[in-house]
C-alpha cells in the first residue's frame, strides 16, 4: 500500500473505535451462548444500507432461534444524511459502518459488505446498475453466501422497479440472482480457491404493512410465513421488539432512535426462492444429526446445559472439554471450525478469564519500537497453562509456560519493534481510488469484511487439562479518562509526519491569489523535513517549500501558502 497522509479518517476511524472496557458476560448470558452450541442453521439478511435491516428479525433469528444471523448491507451508507456532525461522503460512511458494528452487537448478529459505493438516491434498479458494477457487486453477495453459508436468506425488499430507492431494488434483485449462482461453479470460479460452493435452502421477502400503505392498499397476509418477534426472552430479560429497538438506536447519523414495544409483534415473509413451505427452515437440519459424528459432540453440550451452575458457570468446563474433544474428531471442516471458535470463547467466559494484551500508546510509525504488555487472570478454580503467545505481524512468538491459577494475576512484557513496512491503519476500501460507484479493493480476503483487521493481534494459546484453547486478541491501548473511565482505542500505524489542508475548496476570481493553511502532525518524535504543494500545470505559489520542525509527537505546525491560479478557467 502507498504511505499516504490520510489524517481526517484515520482520526474519524480511531474516535468512534473508542470503547469502555468490554464487558463480561452474565451466568445468564453465558448460558445463552450454551444453548448456542447445540443449535446449527445460519440466517443471512440482506438489504441496500445500513439501517435498512430489520433488527427486530435479526434479533429473534439470533437470540430466539440461535442461528448464526447476519446481515449482508450492499453499501456502507454514504449518501446518507447525518444528524451528529459535519462528516459525509466517505466519511460518514465510516460513522455508519461503526453505527452497524454497534447494532449487530446489541442483537447477537454478524456484519458484511459489498464493494458497492452509496453515490447518492437512485430512482430505478436500472440507474444503480448502471453506476454501480452490477457484475462486481453479484459477486461479492456470491461470495458471502459461499463464505457464511446461510439456510435461508431474507431480503428487505422485493424487485418491483420503481416502487423505492434503486439501491433498494437492486439489493433484492442481486440477492435473487446470487441465491441462483452461489451453489454454480463456472460462477465467480476464482472464489473457489478460498470458499466452496453453496446453496441456500429459500429465499424471503420480509414485508411489511407500510409497503402497501403508500399505495392504500392493505397487505393480505393469508398463506403468508409468519414471525412473533414480540416474544419475550427470559435469559435477556427483554422482549425481541425491545432489543430491536436498543439496536436500530445504535443509528444515530440517522436519526434512528427507537422506543422497545412488548407483546405480539408479527413480521411476515413471502417466499421467492425454493422448495414452497410457510416454515422458513422446513426439511433444514439444524442439530448436531447434521454432521457426522454430532452426535458425541452434543452429548457432552447436554451435559453441560444439563449441570449448569449460574453460582459456579466453571463446573460446565469439563463438559466443554469433552465436547470440543469429540467436535476436533468430526470430518465437516466449517462446523467445527465454527463451534470450536464457540467453544473456547465460552470456556474463557465460563472461568471468567481475563485475557488482554495492550500497548503503550495508541499509535506509532514503522520501524517504531513497542511496549507490548500481557495481562492474564483466571477467575476460576480450573487451573490453565498460558502456553505461548505470537505476534505475527512482528514475527515473534515466546512460549511463557505461564501458570493460570485462581485469580492469581499475571503480567508480562516484551519490548518489540514494527517492521519498516507496516502497513498504515486506514480504512481498507479506501485505500485505492474508486469510482462513483464502486470502491477498489484487490484482496479478495478483505472483501465483505466491515473494518479492518488489527493492526497488530496476538494469538494466545491455554491448556486445560490435555485440551489446547486458541485466542487471537487485538494489540488495544488502554487509558483512564476522569469522565468515563477505563476507556479502550485500538492501536493504530501513522505516517511519520501527517498533512491536512485546511481548506476543502477555494474560488479563484480577478487574478487574486488566496492564502491556503496546511497543518503537519508528527507522528513521532524528531521530524523535520520540507513541505511543498503540488498543483496542476499552470498554477504557482510562494514561498517554494517551509521547514517542518516537530519536536514531540503529535505537535503540531501551521504553514500558509499564497497559491495563483492561472489566467483561463482551470480546475485542480
Amino acid at each position: 500500500m502507498p504511505k499516504k497522509p490520510y489524517l481526517i479518517l484515520l482520526a474519524l476511524m480511531v474516535s468512534l473505535s473508542s470503547i469502555a472496557q468490554k464487558r463480561d458476560y452474565s451466568s445468564a448470558e453465558v448460558y445463552q451462548k450454551l444453548k448456542k452450541l447445540n443449535v446449527l442453521g445460519t440466517v443471512l439478511y440482506v438489504a441496500a444500507h445500513p439501517d435498512d435491516e430489520n433488527t427486530s428479525m435479526i434479533a429473534y433469528y439470533a437470540n430466539e432461534e440461535l442461528y448464526r444471523t447476519a446481515y449482508l448491507s450492499a453499501t456502507r451508507g454514504d449518501g446518507g444524511q447525518n444528524l451528529i456532525g459535519p462528516e459525509i461522503r466517505e466519511q460518514l460512511g465510516i460513522i455508519r459502518t461503526q453505527e452497524l458494528l454497534a447494532a449487530r452487537r446489541t442483537d447477537g448478529g454478524q456484519q458484511f459488505f459489498s464493494r458497492a459505493n452509496d453515490f447518492g438516491y437512485s430512482k430505478h434498479s436500472d440507474e444503480t446498475f448502471n453506476i454501480w458494477d452490477k457484475q462486481q457487486v453479484l459477486a461479492d453477495f456470491v461470495w458471502a453466501i459461499r463464505k457464511f453459508r446461510p439456510d435461508v436468506m431474507i431480503t428487505r425488499f422485493n424487485i418491483a422497479p420503481g416502487e423505492t430507492h434503486g439501491h433498494h431494488t437492486g439489493s433484492a434483485i442481486l440477492a435473487q440472482e446470487a441465491f441462483k449462482l452461489a451453489w454454480d461453479k463456472n460462477a465467480f470460479p476464482e472464489q473457489l480457491k478460498y470458499v466452496s460452493v453453496w446453496q441456500p435452502k429459500r429465499l424471503y421477502w420480509n414485508t411489511s404493512p407500510w409497503f402497501y400503505r403508500g399505495r392504500g392498499e392493505e397487505l393480505d397476509t393469508t398463506g403468508l410465513a409468519k414471525i412473533d418477534i414480540g416474544k419475550y426472552n427470559p435469559v435477556l430479560g427483554m422482549s425481541y421488539s425491545e432489543l430491536s429497538a436498543l439496536s436500530r438506536s445504535m443509528h444515530k447519523s440517522q436519526g434512528f432512535g427507537s422506543s422497545g414495544s412488548r407483546g405480539e409483534n408479527w413480521e411476515y415473509l413471502i417466499q421467492e426462492q425454493g422448495p414452497a413451505n410457510r416454515n422458513p427452515f422446513e426439511g433444514v437440519e439444524t442439530t448436531w444429526k447434521r454432521v457426522a459424528g454430532g452426535e458425541k459432540v452434543k452429548a457432552h453440550i447436554d451435559q453441560a446445559l444439563k449441570t449448569f451452575d449460574i453460582q459456579h458457570p466453571d463446573y460446565t468446563i469439563q463438559h466443554l472439554l469433552r465436547a470440543k474433544e469429540a467436535l476436533l474428531a468430526i470430518k465437516d471442516e466449517f462446523w467445527k471450525d465454527v463451534k470450536v471458535k464457540e467453544i473456547d470463547e465460552l470456556i474463557l467466559q465460563l472461568s471468567g478469564t481475563y485475557l488482554e494484551v495492550r500497548a503503550s500508546d495508541f499509535a506509532y510509525t514503522p520501524g517504531d519500537s513497542i511496549e507490548i504488555t500481557l495481562e492474564a487472570v483466571n477467575r476460576s478454580a480450573f487451573p490453565m497453562l498460558l502456553t505461548s503467545i505470537s505476534f505475527d505481524q512482528l514475527g515473534t512468538s515466546d512460549a511463557p509456560n505461564m501458570s493460570l491459577n485462581n485469580n492469581v494475576r499475571q503480567i508480562k512484557t516484551w519490548k518489540l519493534k514494527l517492521s519498516e513496512d507496516s502497513q498504515y491503519s486506514n480504512p481498507y476500501w479506501l485505500n485505492e481510488a474508486g469510482s462513483l460507484g464502486m470502491y477498489k479493493v484487490n484482496d479478495k480476503q478483505l472483501v465483505g469484511l466491515p473494518e479492518n483487521n488489527p493492526a497488530l493481534s496476538a494469538k494466545v494459546k491455554l491448556k486445560v487439562g490435555a485440551i489446547e484453547l486458541n485466542y487471537e486478541l487485538p494489540v488495544v491501548y488502554k487509558r483512564t479518562d476522569p469522565v468515563d473511565g477505563e476507556v479502550y482505542r485500538p492501536l493504530e500505524i501513522q505516517p511519520e509526519v501527517m498533512v491536512n489542508v485546511e481548506a476543502s475548496a477555494l474560488v479563484f476570481a480577478n487574478g487574486e491569489p488566496k492564502n491556503v493553511s496546511v497543518r503537519a502532525i508528527a507522528g513521532r518524535d524528531g521530524v523535520k523535513g520540507e513541505l511543498k504543494l503540488q498543483l496542476p500545470t499552470g498554477w504557482s505559489y510562494s514561498p517554494a517549500k517551509q521547514m517542518i520542525d516537530l519536536t514531540k509527537k503529535s505537535d503540531e505546525q501551521v504553514f500558509t501558502f499564497s497559491i495563483s491560479a492561472p489566467a483561463n478557467a482551470s480546475e485542480g
